[in-house]
């Protein structure tokens, strides 16, 4: 395979024995709307498409095995933030 990336973006550090995997591929179609702007001045120029696919982070948590989560960056980081603010408190510094 030449030319291509390594999906997964990288191990982080265990939380609890936990170790969660991140993988950048882990996405979602979503459908929405394309501005009269982005309608009239892009090229190709189709005027009548009024909707984009676009990818977005999926929400999903896979669980691997007892100790290996595998999830896009983005739900990683709200993973890690939840839970220093649980295991910290939300008015003392994380350091």
């Amino acid at each position: 395979m030449v030319g291509r990336q390594n999906p997964i973006v990288g191990f982080g550090t265990p939380i609890d024995g936990v170790v969660i995997v991140e993988s950048e591929w882990m996405t979602v179609s979503e459908t929405v709307g394309r501005s009269w702007k982005e309608r009239l001045c892009s090229w190709p120029w189709r005027p009548w498409r009024k909707t984009k696919v676009v990818q977005a982070p999926s929400d999903k948590v896979y669980r691997m095995n007892t100790n290996t989560l595998v999830c896009h960056p983005v739900v990683a980081e709200q993973i890690r933030n939840h839970v220093q603010e649980i295991s910290y408190g939300r008015s003392s510094q994380v350091p």
